[in-house]
């Protein structure tokens, strides 16, 4: 349905990067309840208790997500072979809508510019302000732009967008919760973590927690 500007509604996809159904909604209380926030978006959103994951690795999550292609058997990369003829959601909604993709690595990294190229993705990210280079470089993540500058970088292009007469359909493929786990306060979260594991009433459960 259309809003009051006459385009239909902008689509954000987050997809959180070594997410487990563990660690939030009803399952959450197995694990100290460790992510809070996720918990209050479980409670005021569409919740799937019980889905099921089509990949196994993130290489093949953008796949999954979007065009629901299953996983290949052996393990091989689906976005490393040829492309058979498939939907996908931006295919279906490129009419009305400006599709964007963000992820903090190398884009040719598991041929994922490749796979947005294939479904005509308008834009992926591939000019870093110089305030986000500068701050990426001061983090020293291995993996790339952190999630912060992720996000900051699609705000400040925002800015300077020529799509007016589309609505926005971004997708962001986060990475600070990568091993190694580089993130903002990193020391007070570890507490806090401790703090709330400790009160894990399974020992099992408790005892792999605090282990991390």
């Amino acid at each position: 349905n259309k809003t009051t500007n006459g385009k239909p509604p902008n689509i954000v996809f987050i997809i959180g990067e070594s997410m487990s159904s563990d660690f939030f909604g009803e399952r959450s209380k197995n694990t100290g309840c460790l992510m809070p926030f996720m918990d209050s978006l479980s409670k005021n959103s569409l919740y799937f208790p019980n889905t099921f994951a089509t990949s196994q690795r993130t290489h093949n999550v953008l796949p999954a997500i979007f065009s629901s292609v299953p996983n290949i058997f052996d393990g091989a990369v689906f976005q490393q072979i040829a492309y058979p003829n498939h939907w996908s959601l931006m295919g279906l909604l490129r009419k009305s809508y400006f599709t964007s993709f963000y992820c903090g690595v190398d884009l040719q990294y598991l041929n994922m510019q490749g796979f947005m190229d294939y479904h005509q993705v308008d834009y992926s990210v591939n000019h870093w302000s110089k305030a986000r280079v500068q701050h990426s470089d001061s983090i020293n993540s291995p993996w790339g732009f952190p999630d912060e500058d992720l996000f900051k970088q699609a705000i400040e292009d925002d800015s300077l967008s020529t799509y007016q007469d589309k609505a926005s359909f971004k997708i962001f493929l986060t990475i600070s919760s990568h091993d190694p786990f580089i993130y903002p306060e990193k020391s007070v979260y570890t507490q806090k973590v401790t703090e709330k594991a400790s009160a894990i009433s399974n020992p099992k459960h408790r005892n792999l927690i605090l282990a991390i």
